[in-house]
């Protein structure tokens, strides 16, 4: 039986950035909108899960970056 991978981690807060720029930038990186974000909480939020995407893609990019 093949064991599925471990649930990604939650980026840790110092991880995402305070500048409402660089948080759109991180956003569209990961091929997320941040247009529907008003609140900088929500595109605090969004940047989380694009921090999530990118680690995700990373890690199905390079399976021995987990180890």
């Amino acid at each position: 039986r093949e064991e599925s991978p471990p649930p990604p981690r939650a980026p840790p807060p110092e991880a995402v950035p305070e500048s409402v720029g660089e948080m759109r930038s991180l956003i569209a990186s990961a091929g997320l909108s941040s247009a529907d974000c008003v609140e900088k909480s929500e595109l605090r939020a969004r940047s989380v899960l694009a921090l999530e995407r990118l680690a995700e893609a990373k890690r199905l990019r390079d399976p021995r970056s987990n180890e």
